[in-house]
């Protein structure tokens, strides 16, 4: 008979999981040794919330169910920041914890919390493995990516982890599910909205990320004319360079494209999920919703909804499209383009401007680098103006928005190939929150290339402050940290520009090199899309 934690890394193999991410405690050990024996890899994290980060980050770029692990109590608290990310950016992950004992009693409340509840209002569904229930947990880990994705908890003691399963701990292989039948009701509305359509407009969501999508999304749009927005999770669906790629929207209240939805007679929301956006959605068009799940949670007014087989759907629609005429004399590339922050003409002394690092990561970095940004004003500048080449060259945490994803974003994705660049920019203050990581980095010596963004502040916030005329009170931090000392002591090179020659100078060492590297830096952050300017235009200065 197999132990239920055999039972638990089978299940996790035959669904195709080959990595788990976690910090363990002393009731995991029997899972540990069974994930050893399946031939799955642990990638022992820092921080709990690291490895749900990062199995998300594996997950966005495979589409691929990937899992994390942690133990009960500090464990799973620590985790749940992590968790709050998997299901608000729609992550196909198994959350897996150590959970106390049944028999241990009810006068035994150390660590003891209901972790059930806890975890209950983030996950799609859970499970607390039992021996006669293991058959089950299969089912309730491919749950994960099926329909709108999200994670999945699963919780295990060490002494059920030891006990031998019910029956011989397998489940009836599932028939596979059959095939959507066509909506040709909602075709037909759909064909006869586009006929009437004089500037449409495709939206493409986390849900058009897919490889298989990208042509079929582009097909759509060619055969309508129609410029293609994408929100963050799906930027680079279609290379920033094509003639119908009009930029990114769901950053700010102030996104530049939503004068162009302004605009729009017609929307064809593509793996749309209004979680992507921070300004509710208030289109007064049509809307024509194309998603593998259905249109809930909270539902958009859409005159059209085709649900599931998406990849059918759109490549019917391509088939029957004729292209509108509303759009012709737009240049998409230009209406970004007018839109974007300039660098100022000079930083601050020993500092460097936002734009210039942008520049400078672009011109020496490999064309197929994945970059990874942290949560903070940088988050907003590179996902409104990085030039991106491929959909999966471009990751964040967007739903929940967590510091300290951009670093454990990176080194996940630098697990599926330790030789392939990653660029991860991250704020002082992000890198605060999960700095051990970098040990991590070290250990695995990955091709991550570390970008610091050093101005001493949770620069977001005091933006806030400035913005409602209140003192900059509480968001900067009165020691500035010499992050280049930090690398050293992982063993990590590093180096801190605070010039436009010392940065380009950097950035070209820290590319042409194999390996981790850490370029901190110097920042001037007054020409962020986020900083508020002065009634002349020149933009405010903060506070000496």
């Amino acid at each position: 008979m197999p132990m239920c934690a055999e039972v638990l890394a089978r299940s996790l193999h035959d669904l195709g999981v080959r990595t788990v991410f976690g910090l363990p405690g002393g009731e995991n050990v029997r899972i540990l040794d069974a994930l050893r024996c399946q031939g799955i890899e642990f990638v022992l994290v820092r921080n709990e919330s690291s490895a749900a980060y990062a199995a998300s980050a594996r997950w966005t770029l495979t589409g691929k169910l990937q899992a994390c692990l942690t133990t009960l109590g500090p464990g799973i608290t620590h985790a749940a920041a992590g968790v709050g990310h998997l299901w608000l950016d729609r992550a196909g992950v198994v959350v897996i914890s150590a959970c106390t004992a049944e028999g241990s009693g009810p006068m035994h409340t150390h660590q003891v919390l209901d972790q059930e509840h806890l975890m209950a209002p983030m996950v799609k569904a859970h499970i607390k493995v039992e021996p006669d229930n293991i058959h089950s947990l299969r089912d309730v880990c491919s749950l994960a990516a099926e329909g709108r994705p999200g994670p999945v908890y699963v919780q295990i003691s060490n002494e059920v982890a030891g006990l031998a399963a019910a029956g011989d701990g397998t489940a009836p292989e599932p028939r596979p599910p059959a095939g959507p039948e066509p909506d040709m009701d909602g075709m037909e509305k759909a064909w006869a909205l586009m006929a009437r359509a004089h500037r449409p407009v495709v939206v493409a969501g986390l849900g058009a990320r897919d490889a298989s999508l990208r042509t079929s999304v582009q097909a759509v749009a060619s055969s309508l004319q129609a410029p293609i927005v994408a929100t963050p999770k799906a930027k680079g669906i279609v290379p920033d360079r094509h003639p119908l790629a009009a930029g990114v929207i769901g950053l700010t209240r102030t996104d530049p494209i939503y004068e162009l939805l302004e605009q729009a007679d017609l929307v064809i929301a593509i793996g749309f999920d209004v979680v992507e956006l921070v300004l509710p959605w208030e289109f007064d068009g049509a809307l024509v919703w194309v998603a593998e799940w259905p249109n809930v949670d909270p539902p958009l007014p859409a005159d059209v909804e085709l649900t599931g087989d998406v990849a059918g759907h759109l490549r019917t629609l391509a088939q029957t499209a004729e292209p509108a005429t509303g759009w012709i004399d737009t240049d998409f590339h230009a209406f970004r383009k007018d839109r974007t922050v300039p660098a100022p003409e000079a930083t601050a002394e020993g500092r460097v401007s936002p734009q210039a690092v942008m520049r400078s990561l672009r011109r020496h970095s490999d064309p197929d680098a994945i970059m990874t940004v942290d949560v903070g004003s940088h988050k907003i500048h590179f996902a409104l103006d990085w030039p991106t080449h491929d959909v999966s060259g471009f990751l964040l945490s967007n739903g929940l928005s967590c510091m300290g994803f951009g670093l454990a974003g990176a080194i996940g994705a630098a697990t599926l190939d330790l030789g392939r660049q990653v660029i991860c920019v991250i704020g002082d203050g992000g890198l605060a929150m999960c700095a051990g990581e970098l040990g991590l980095l070290r250990e695995l010596g990955a091709n991550v290339k570390v970008v610091v963004m050093q101005d001493e502040a949770l620069d977001l916030i005091r933006v806030a402050q400035l913005r409602a005329g209140s003192p900059v009170h509480g968001t900067e931090y009165r020691v500035s940290v010499d992050h280049t000392r930090l690398a050293a002591a992982y063993g990590i090179p590093s180096r801190r520009v605070t010039d436009n020659a010392s940065l380009d100078d950097g950035v070209r060492t820290a590319c042409t090199q194999t390996g981790p590297y850490l370029i901190e830096v110097m920042l001037d952050p007054v020409s962020y899309p986020t900083f508020p300017s002065t009634p002349d235009g020149r933009g405010a200065t903060y506070p000496q």
